[in-house]
């Protein structure tokens, strides 16, 4: 018999691996066929304060579909709440697979941008972010579930994981001035 933690990863391999194969092509391909067309065009300059706002908006483009992947592939946590489990255990095994593909995406999909286009952009703050941000809206899902609150909590938890990660680029309400490359303690904290 498995354990609760092993039973929970395969079903979400065995239902959902072909979803979380495609949103790990979807949420890849926008950025290489974007970056191959502009290479041919000569216009990647990781120096170039556009490729900044490029960064920042990509990552959350790959945030977005591989999330949506992810709560796809994993479906509803209220079908376990029959199993002779505490709630506390199917929160956790529900979100702990969920950040670390996150983190491991995000992660390989940078260091597989860098390598090919030579972007020179930061791999472990974005990574870090989007494991976070994919369980606060997993969490605030589950808090508003089959309410009209739902739409209060998307309008609120996403702006304000947003506004977060645009501030470790410079200014909230302005371009981009710098990558963030260095996650500090105070970050890591506070994520």
């Amino acid at each position: 018999m498995r354990s609760v933690p092993q039973a929970m990863i395969w079903e979400m391999w065995r239902h959902g691996g072909w979803i979380l194969l495609l949103g790990l092509l979807g949420a890849n391909l926008l950025p290489a066929i974007l970056f191959a067309a502009l290479r041919m065009d000569g216009a990647v300059d990781p120096r170039d304060p556009s490729q900044m706002v490029m960064h920042v908006v990509l990552v959350q483009i790959n945030m977005f579909v591989f999330a949506a992947a992810i709560f796809t592939a994993q479906g509803s946590p209220s079908r376990l709440y029959a199993l002779p489990v505490t709630t506390a255990s199917i929160v956790v095994w529900h979100l702990l697979p969920m950040m670390v593909l996150m983190a491991l995406e995000t992660a390989v999909s940078t260091v597989a941008l860098n390598a090919l286009f030579d972007l020179g952009w930061p791999v472990w703050g974005p990574a870090f972010f989007a494991a976070v941000t994919t369980a606060a809206v997993a969490a605030m899902f589950w808090l508003t579930d089959k309410s009209g609150w739902v739409f209060v909590g998307l309008l609120i938890v996403p702006a304000a994981m947003g506004l977060w990660f645009k501030s470790r680029y410079g200014e909230v309400f302005s371009p981009p001035t710098r990558l963030w490359y260095e996650v500090t303690f105070a970050e890591s904290v506070t994520m």
